[in-house]
């Protein structure tokens, strides 16, 4: 026992908040939940190790007890149970088209199944299947939640337990993405084939998530050591330092959600929130992908809010007001830009996968590289293979912006600069 405790405090942090295997339980989500919920918030945890951090989930509405008011902290968890833990810390909500082969119709998790299968984090098992009633392993949990997290390895990172070689090549990759928070046993090893026990899933949901944003309203974040979720629609986070990475998820869905005055230094990925859209006022973030698979969102910038580097993978509005920064913009979908005067964005690469982009407004764009068809400037066509370079609302056509072969440049007009005549002469005016 001495040496199970040792490995759970030490080990992997994960997101992992546990239902019961019975239908009623599985489907008791509600943050008020039942006097089931509340007899499990004091019967059979009491004094347990992990106590601590059971009242923190039960007290977030995720974790709920048995039937019979029992927590059962040492008890091992499904997969089925596992992934309905994930869809509803994320918020996903949309289906697969196909459910798994092996899931029956009547099922209380052939939902969840669907939503972890079309969220892309669970892929299954050959010909179809799901294996939803078995118990997960340490390895599947951590591929699961390397997935899910968009954790990759850092680089130079390795795995070092001593029975490494059993870990499968999904599970290595997972392990060393996380290897900055796992440890193994005393005799070195990791125990790939392990079980998960819910008292382990919540102990590791404390270790990795420290910042959990669940409800709608304002609030003063501070200075949050780790990860930080928000997954409903309302939220104002204002005045925080985040040092991991922020997740805006899903379960934001077409609402929105607002970062006033806040740092995050890990990345920042948005699959939530619609064209009411993003806020970010006075922020600084570092990396930011955008991949909501339910439709388009719009990240509004304003005051003096600068990012280090966007990377937009689904349909998107980029609306920079003045005074803004991206240093690094990279489209791999179609997108709309809007750049006001005194916006800027230091470098754009439009992908061949992001035709039809539009960029509209007075803003600055130091290097656009254009890849894709049907990209236009302020409604002007700009031919694939172009670099341009823009000063605020300059726009020429095409038989007056040829620099040198297979490059376009577009220099702003400057009228009180007496370089402006050759620099037009350069550019063939």
């Amino acid at each position: 026992m001495k040496k199970f405790r040792h490995w759970l405090v030490l080990s992997l942090a994960v997101i992992l908040m546990i239902t019961s295997m019975s239908p009623a339980f599985a489907q008791t989500t509600g943050i008020s939940g039942s006097s089931v919920h509340a007899a499990a918030a004091q019967q059979s945890k009491a004094g347990h190790w992990a106590e601590a951090s059971i009242d923190r989930w039960t007290g977030n509405g995720i974790i709920n007890g048995y039937e019979d008011g029992t927590f059962q902290p040492d008890r091992s968890i499904t997969r089925a149970e596992f992934v309905n833990v994930l869809n509803k810390v994320f918020g996903f909500t949309a289906q697969a088209d196909t459910h798994f082969s092996d899931v029956p119709t009547d099922a209380w998790y052939r939902s969840a199944l669907s939503v972890a299968k079309a969220a892309g984090y669970y892929e299954g098992f050959p010909n179809n299947e799901a294996k939803a009633s078995a118990e997960i392993t340490r390895q599947d949990a951590v591929t699961l939640l390397a997935r899910v997290f968009s954790l990759k390895p850092a680089n130079g990172s390795s795995v070092t337990f001593k029975d490494s070689a059993a870990l499968s090549s999904d599970a290595r990759e997972a392990v060393s993405a996380l290897s900055g928070v796992i440890s193994g046993y005393e005799s070195g090893a990791f125990l790939p084939a392990g079980k998960i026990t819910r008292a382990e899933a919540i102990t590791l949901v404390d270790r990795l998530v420290s910042g959990y944003f669940s409800v709608s309203g304002e609030f003063a974040g501070g200075n949050i050591a780790g990860n930080s979720i928000i997954n409903t629609s309302g939220v104002l986070l204002k005045e925080a330092a985040l040092s991991g990475n922020l997740y805006l998820t899903a379960g934001i869905g077409s609402g929105e959600a607002t970062l006033d005055g806040v740092t995050v230094k890990g990345h920042t990925f948005v699959s939530g929130g619609g064209e009411n859209s993003v806020n970010l006022n006075q922020s600084m973030l570092n990396e930011v992908t955008v991949d909501r698979k339910e439709g388009r969102v719009r990240l509004h910038l304003t005051g003096t809010t600068r990012i280090a580097k966007v990377t937009l993978n689904s349909d998107g509005l980029l609306e920079l007001a003045e005074g803004t920064i991206m240093e690094q913009v990279v489209l791999n979908h179609k997108a709309e830009i809007k750049l006001a005067s005194g916006a800027k964005i230091n470098s754009l690469v439009i992908n061949e996968s992001a035709a039809n982009t539009s960029i509209t407004g007075a803003g600055d764009i130091g290097s656009l590289i254009v890849q894709a068809s049907g990209v236009t400037l302020n409604g002007k066509l700009l031919a694939p293979g172009t670099t341009v370079v823009i000063g605020g609302a300059a726009a020429c056509g095409s038989a007056n912006c040829h620099h040198r072969s297979g490059e376009r440049r577009i220099i702003r007009r400057d009228t009180n600069s007496g370089a402006n005549s050759s620099s037009n002469r350069r550019a063939g005016r």
